[in-house]
């Protein structure tokens, strides 16, 4: 019966591989330089290892978009939202203490780039 572990990045907490070996002895000389390790098999797009509690969490998810105005404030610290127009121009807007509004009428793709473990969006926002 093989042992599955997880590897994760020890600066990050990102999971990095899952590996399946013999037994538990293999665990150890199967974990790469710069990486830890938890036992069982996590999700790399759902869950990242919280370096300080050294505990399993599920990644925060930032909250998309969904009408024509957004809380900036509620980006965490070095996200940025890029917004690109129907013609494609795209306008990069930082997260700060301010209100973004969408005010001339068209379709919009809005998506987020946060830092990890942060999960971003992408939506099309449409401003009648």
């Amino acid at each position: 019966m093989s042992v599955t572990f997880s590897c994760y990045d020890t600066v990050t907490g990102e999971i990095t591989a899952v590996k399946s070996v013999a037994d538990e002895t293999e665990v150890v000389l199967n974990v790469p330089e710069g990486r830890g390790h938890v036992m069982g098999e996590l999700d790399r797009q759902s869950q990242y290892v919280d370096l300080e509690m050294h505990a399993v969490r599920a990644r925060p998810v930032i909250a998309p978009m969904a009408g024509s105005t957004y809380d900036l404030s509620r980006l965490p610290t070095g996200s940025v939202f890029v917004i690109t127009d129907e013609v494609g121009v795209s306008t990069e807007v930082p997260a700060q203490d301010d209100l973004l509004e969408l005010v001339d009428p068209g379709i919009y793709r809005v998506r987020s780039r946060s830092p990890f473990p942060w999960i971003d969006f992408d939506v099309e926002v449409i401003v009648p």
